[in-house]
């Protein structure tokens, strides 16, 4: 028996990572919306460089 979430069509399932400074990850922890909105601009960037047929 399989356990777990079903695979969904498109996704987000890749991760990256980036070295940042421990104050810089203080920063993170305490204002989480600062790290949506990096995540929202890589993958907007991101996207101008996808081409789709």
């Amino acid at each position: 028996m399989a356990r777990g979430r079903k695979k969904v069509d498109g996704s987000l399932r890749e991760v990256i990572s980036t070295r940042i400074s421990q104050e810089q990850k203080e920063v993170l922890n305490k204002n989480v919306w600062i790290k949506k909105d990096i995540d929202k601009m890589i993958r907007d960037y991101l996207q101008s460089f996808v081409f789709k047929n």
